[in-house]
């Protein structure tokens, strides 16, 4: 299924912030096909098979981003990971805030859909990760 996301526009970004669309639990048919429609500027870079689990990325060279989707046995989007430069630090971690409900050092809740956002910060770039929440132990 596919679930759409309201856009998420910055005043002076050329580009979102973070996901427009949410593609967990697309199937990689459909990312194929929806990303170049939906993500202004990502092309198709390369398709990797890896056991059970595949990979796609796709990279936006104007933008120096790149976005890799995760797939399971089933051809099902599990998590998205969106890199940006490091300057961008702030603004991600601003949207953010806005965006999902803080839920400790480096990770919001999207409670509508369900979903955990992850910041990563590294020395070269910046990693925002989607992926569906796991249900709380009991």
């Amino acid at each position: 299924m596919h679930i759409v996301i309201m856009a998420i526009m910055l005043l002076g970004s050329p580009a979102p912030m973070v996901l427009e669309q949410c593609y967990i639990g697309t199937h990689k048919d459909m990312v194929r096909q929806f990303v170049p429609q939906e993500q202004q500027g990502f092309v198709f870079d390369t398709e990797v098979q890896v056991r059970q689990r595949s990979f796609i990325k796709f990279v936006d060279a104007a933008q120096e981003q790149t976005m890799l989707f995760v797939f399971d046995s089933e051809g099902l989007c599990t998590c998205v990971s969106r890199m940006y430069n490091t300057w961008l630090y702030d603004d991600l971690l601003g949207e953010l805030k806005r965006r999902y409900r803080y839920a400790g050092t480096d990770l919001w809740f999207d409670d509508a859909l369900q979903l955990e956002i992850r910041l990563k910060r590294n020395d070269w770039f910046i990693t925002v990760e989607m992926r569906r929440r796991q249900p709380a132990p009991v």
